[in-house]
């Protein structure tokens, strides 16, 4: 098992996906900036976790959350061990080009419709 905070490929790569990877890492910038280093020039990063949205929009197409949204989530996923913080996406969006952003709310099993966490898709290209 090796730990992408650490891991370096042999030589750099065109892509890297993420599918649910930084909500649980708790020290997730050294992440990002590994994943930066493993990209060539115009590579690109696929990201799909869940998200907590700033109290104010940074993107005016990103949906707005509650404010019981932004506290609920946080506090819930974290006794799973999953760790929403507000800066995942900003940080995201200052290191990468932003191709595709889309937030959403996601199913999850055993969990009644109208509890839908916050989730995002990210695409971005290494500049």
């Amino acid at each position: 098992q090796r730990d992408l905070c650490f891991f370096s490929p042999p030589e750099q790569v065109d892509l890297v996906t993420l599918s649910y990877a930084i909500t649980r890492t708790r020290d997730w910038v050294p992440l990002l900036e590994n994943v930066e280093r493993m990209l060539k020039p115009d590579g690109v990063i696929a990201m799909v976790d869940y998200f907590v949205g700033r109290e104010w929009k940074d993107d005016p197409r990103e949906n707005p959350q509650s404010t019981l949204s932004r506290k609920f989530w946080p506090w819930k996923m974290a006794q799973d061990g999953v760790f929403l913080s507000p800066d995942h996406i900003p940080y995201m969006k200052d290191m990468f080009e932003t191709l595709y952003f889309e937030d959403r709310t996601t199913k999850i099993p055993y969990v009644p419709f109208f509890m839908r966490p916050p989730s995002c898709i990210f695409i971005g290209r290494k500049v």
